[in-house]
């Protein structure tokens, strides 16, 4: 029993390949039922382009993310490098996919089996493995929990647990661990990046508030 409350510092580096690797893989697949070719998909991005430039200009889609959609090279986009943020962002607002049914906003109810409850699962357990694996341990029996967790919203999306398996099994040298490291770092970057945007929005509509009121204030007055 001792060894199951055994802590490892890779543990949250291994959950974390988890996700990118088999979470991203899952959210390329349900792109390519949409996209068979890359042509496609380059088609649908220049006639989108308007709207994908707005998400852009709101920090739904980042720089970088807008170099792979529009290559400065004039070549294909290549889904195989787009992150999960941008798959998913693309199932969302390129190809319509039907949201969850509390939206893309609110956590997904546990009754909410749909595509895109679970994509959306996916990447509210990115955000949150980042988030632990940049601040601590993971104990063994925590490791299992959120393994278990994560393995299930895969295989409900059709994903082979032998494939699982071997994410769990493969052991991580240190130019992974440093890479897995970065790609934590980038992830909690945005999200801060975010947050301040919305936080700094909230303080915009609020100061517009107080003026309608003063305005009115100053209209009755007189």
């Amino acid at each position: 029993m001792a060894g199951n409350s055994r802590f490892s510092s890779t543990n949250g580096l291994k959950l974390f390949r988890l996700i990118v690797d088999g979470g991203g893989e899952i959210c390329r697949k349900h792109l390519r039922t949409f996209y068979l070719e890359n042509s496609l998909l380059k088609s649908d991005l220049s006639n989108r382009r308007q709207l994908l430039a707005t998400l852009l200009s709101k920090k739904v889609i980042f720089a970088d993310q807008w170099q792979l959609l529009f290559p400065p090279s004039g070549l294909e986009p290549d889904i195989e490098t787009f992150d999960i943020t941008l798959l998913i962002t693309l199932l969302r607002n390129i190809c319509n996919l039907t949201p969850p049914c509390q939206g893309w906003k609110t956590d997904p109810s546990p009754s909410d089996k749909s595509t895109a409850a679970n994509l959306l699962r996916i990447k509210n357990h990115r955000n949150n493995i980042a988030h632990i694996a940049n601040t601590r341990s993971v104990s063994s029996d925590e490791f299992e929990t959120l393994w278990n967790e994560i393995s299930n919203v895969f295989m409900e999306l059709g994903m082979d647990i032998s494939e699982i398996n071997r994410l769990k099994d493969a052991p991580l040298d240190k130019e992974s661990c440093e890479k897995l490291q970065h790609m934590v770092e980038n992830v909690l970057a945005r999200l801060k990046e975010v947050a301040e945007l919305v936080e700094k929005a909230n303080e915009n509509s609020q100061e517009i508030l107080e003026l309608v009121k003063n305005d009115k204030k100053v209209q009755n007055s007189n």
